[in-house]
C-alpha cells in the first residue's frame, strides 16, 4: 500500500513538473508552438489517410474515399496550420479540469488529516476547471493570446498540483504520527493495568500475607 502511494505521488508530481514546463513554454513561444503543433497533427493525418488508402485499395474499396479525404485535410492542415491552432485550446482545457478534479478527489483526505485551510484545495480546484472550460468554450479566437494564457493557467495547475500534494503528504504524514502517538498511549495504559493486576494477584497468593 505504501509503495502504490508512493507511485501516486510521483506520478502526480511529475504530471505537475510537465504542466508548469508546458505553460513556460506556451507563454513564451506562443505562435511557433501552436504551428508546430498544428503541422504534427497534419503529418500524423496525412500518414494515416495513407494507409488507410492502401489497405482499403487491397480489400474493401469503400474507405477509399475516408483515406483520401484523410490526406486532403493533412495537406490542407500542413499548408494552414493557424486553421487547426484552436484544437491546442481544447486539449490545453481537457487537461486543467482533468487536474481540477483530481485535486477535488484529494480534499476530503485533506480535511480527515485535519489540514489547515484544506478548502483552499477546493478554490485551486475550481479554478483549474472553470479554466479548462474557458478554454475549451473560447477555443477560437486570438491564437497567441490565448496560448499565452493556456501557458498562465497550466504553471499555476502545475504549482497548485505540487502545493496540494505536499500539503496531503504532510498532514498524512501528522495523522499518522497522532495514530501511532495514541497507540502507543493505549498499549503503554493497557500495561500498567496488567502490571497493577498481576501485583494484585501475587499479594493475594503470597503466603506471607495470610498472617
Amino acid at each position: 500500500m505504501f509503495e502504490k502511494l508512493k507511485e501516486v505521488k510521483l506520478h502526480i508530481t511529475l504530471s505537475a513538473l510537465l504542466t508548469v514546463a508546458l505553460g513556460v513554454v506556451l507563454v513564451i513561444w506562443p505562435g511557433e508552438v501552436a504551428s508546430v503543433f498544428a503541422r504534427v497533427f497534419a503529418v500524423a493525418l496525412f500518414v494515416c489517410g495513407i494507409i488507410l488508402l492502401i489497405v482499403s485499395w487491397k480489400g474493401f474499396k469503400i474507405g477509399v474515399p475516408a483515406a483520401l479525404m484523410l490526406i486532403i485535410v493533412g495537406v490542407w492542415a500542413f499548408a494552414y496550420p493557424k486553421a487547426l491552432n484552436s484544437i491546442l485550446p481544447v486539449a490545453a482545457g481537457v487537461l486543467l479540469i482533468t487536474h481540477g478534479v483530481q485535486d477535488l478527489l484529494l480534499t476530503p483526505r485533506l480535511k480527515e488529516y485535519h489540514a489547515d485551510r484544506w478548502g483552499m484545495t477546493i478554490l485551486y480546484a475550481l479554478f483549474s476547471i472553470v479554466c479548462g472550460a474557458l478554454c475549451i468554450c473560447r477555443a477560437f479566437g486570438i491564437v497567441k493570446l490565448i496560448m499565452i494564457i493556456i501557458g498562465l493557467m497550466l504553471i499555476f495547475d502545475g504549482i497548485s498540483d505540487m502545493v496540494v500534494i505536499h500539503k496531503y503528504n504532510y498532514f498524512r504524514k501528522q495523522y499518522n504520527k497522532g495514530q501511532i502517538a495514541e497507540n502507543e498511549k493505549a498499549a503503554i495504559e493497557e500495561s500498567a493495568i496488567d502490571a497493577d493486576y498481576r501485583e494484585v494477584i501475587s499479594e493475594e497468593t503470597d503466603p506471607d500475607n495470610s498472617f
